[in-house]
């Protein structure tokens, strides 16, 4: 069978790449410190799994409308109108089988082929795919180490072409943890109204901010921008692939359009679990929070005292994102050949900053405990050492 042409163009993800092979050296008896994939280390709470039980025990468990239960729509509107003063209504929301569907539907809804899309780099792996999916063209605006990643409006409006369709925004940022400025949040928004341009803005990590205001550009305005929003990491609910989309109740129809042939409805049981974890109590989130921010300072901490080595200084989600080029030799010339390195000489787990669109860096996440940070931290110090 000959495999179509847009499928052979799409590369796979690289964090599921470097899962892969460190899962094989664990199967293989190997202690492994696996910093790659970016999941919480933490177990669902207790109030969201019996909420899961008790759906299942009452035979929640046939198809649901595609866009999803009323309940967690509801919950989710409320939610958004609660911390950012909007008035959304269920019929704005479109939940779906985790933010990635959410945003390949929001793609598949408002770009036409030819449309160019502005991606602040460096960017999540799979927001270049889902645009050439929808045959769109990727605009990137390489955002600047001495200001920690943080795109500017400035640097927005250089990119806009009258083929500008959407900027695609994600605060705080996978992989950098960059917390884009509430004034340059502002300004960007209202560069998209003025040229009517759509703003899709991810802010799966919204619950894990540092010391700093984190702002979401729907509460400036509710009709050029859709919010993305998931469970998977604020209540460690990766696995149950909870997300969402929120905004303008036409897009939201016509993302329901799209996912009901798509992919139909989100699991039943993860959403009832999901209503749950919106509206139930909020301990664990907290308790995840305080973990984070103990392991962020550890872990810069840990990666200062070695020479050569630099990390801007993340202020949100749960990633580092140092600066590994001083080690390029001859044999290792690029962030893959470290990254396979350090997983062979120290079996230190990191994601290769070329994927994001960042030659040169790695990811490191620290959703680890604070034992498997500081063992696996100082190995990759010492490997990295012996290549001076």
């Amino acid at each position: 069978m000959q495999i179509t042409e847009r499928l052979q163009a799409l590369a796979g993800s690289p964090t599921t790449a470097v899962k892969q092979v460190a899962d094989q050296l664990k199967r293989d008896g190997i202690k492994v410190y696996d910093f790659g994939v970016g999941e919480p280390d933490f177990g669902t709470p207790e109030n969201i799994k019996d909420a899961a039980v008790g759906a299942m025990e009452q035979n929640k468990t046939k198809y649901t409308t595609a866009r999803g239960i009323v309940e967690l729509r509801e919950a989710i509107a409320q939610r958004y109108n609660n911390k950012y003063g909007t008035a959304f209504g269920p019929e704005h929301v479109v939940v779906s089988g985790g933010a990635k569907q959410s945003l390949y539907n929001l793609m598949m809804t408002l770009v036409n082929p030819g449309d160019e899309v502005i991606i602040p780099s460096p960017y999540w792996v799979s927001y270049p795919a889902l645009v050439q999916l929808a045959q769109g063209t990727s605009v990137f605006v390489e955002t600047k180490a001495e200001n920690d990643f943080k795109v500017t409006a400035s640097e927005i409006e250089a990119a806009i072409t009258p083929r500008t369709k959407v900027i695609n925004l994600n605060s705080p940022n996978n992989p950098t943890g960059a917390v884009i400025e509430i004034e340059e949040l502002k300004q960007i928004t209202e560069m998209a109204v003025e040229k009517d341009i759509a703003l899709i803005y991810d802010e799966c990590y919204e619950c894990f901010v540092f010391g700093k205001e984190h702002g979401n550009p729907i509460q400036w305005n509710q009709e050029k921008v859709v919010s993305v929003g998931s469970a998977s990491k604020t209540y460690a609910m990766t696995g149950w692939r909870i997300g969402w989309m929120i905004g303008l109740k036409e897009v939201a129809a016509a993302s329901d359009r799209f996912q009901s042939q798509a992919a139909s409805n989100p699991n039943s049981i993860a959403q009832w679990a999901a209503v749950e974890a919106l509206l139930g109590e909020q301990d664990a989130v907290d308790e995840m929070h305080a973990a984070y921010a103990k392991r962020r300072t550890m872990v810069l901490d840990l990666l200062n005292q070695v020479d050569g080595l630099t990390c801007p200084v993340p202020e949100g989600a749960f990633y580092v994102f140092p600066d590994v080029s001083n080690f390029f030799n001859e044999e290792l010339c690029d962030s893959i050949a470290i990254a396979k390195y350090l997983l062979e000489e120290a079996h230190v787990a990191v994601v290769p900053g070329s994927g994001f669109g960042a030659e040169g860096y790695v990811r490191i996440s620290y959703a680890a405990s604070e034992q498997e940070l500081t063992e696996g931290l100082t190995r990759m110090g010492e490997a990295l050492k012996a290549l001076k």
